[in-house]
């Protein structure tokens, strides 16, 4: 049976995501402050930072991520005028399974499962392509990508982070 992907498939490509790997500077800040910290997120939506502990981020663009940690200093008066740069690191999807050339994908905003499953080298002969199973922000449900690869509109965005396995027939 299969299940909807979890939010109706829509994606914010700009959106911070579990797995994300973020670069944040701290600049505006005493030399011995001003670093630049390279975290990933973790599953719970979260990241840990210097002075501030664990914040979820998740959901959050880079740049509402750099002005809330502003803010956060600028509150708890750890810093009185903090200038702070968050970029992304790179962004990956997992394709793995029956596909001929499986592993990390790079992500491209507007990329669907279709097409990162065909940049991982297709399927192979015996690949269920009825139940390919997707874990997104630790959630699982499946896709129909036979149906999918017969009509575009049934096909889905991917996300940054995705986990695409494609199982085998019991054939």
């Amino acid at each position: 049976m299969a299940s909807s992907p979890p939010n109706g498939g829509s994606v914010d490509p700009e959106a911070i995501v579990v797995n994300d790997t973020l670069q944040i500077r701290l600049d505006g800040v005493p030399a011995t402050d001003r670093q630049l910290n390279q975290v990933t997120v973790a599953q719970d939506g979260s990241i840990n930072l210097p002075y501030l502990n664990r914040i979820k981020v998740t959901d959050m663009t880079t740049q509402e991520l750099a002005r809330y940690l502003e803010a956060e200093y600028v509150n708890r008066k750890i810093f009185t005028t903090p200038v702070v740069t968050v970029t992304h690191g790179g962004r990956f999807v997992y394709v793995y399974g029956d596909v001929a050339g499986g592993g990390k994908q790079p992500y491209v905003s507007g990329m669907t499962v279709i097409q990162l499953i065909t940049a991982a080298g297709g399927f192979t002969e015996y690949a269920d392509e009825r139940r390919v199973k997707i874990t997104r922000d630790g959630k699982v449900f499946y896709f129909n990508a036979k149906r999918a690869l017969e009509n575009p509109k049934f096909d889905i965005p991917a996300k940054p982070g995705d986990l695409i396995n494609v199982g085998r027939t019991p054939f």
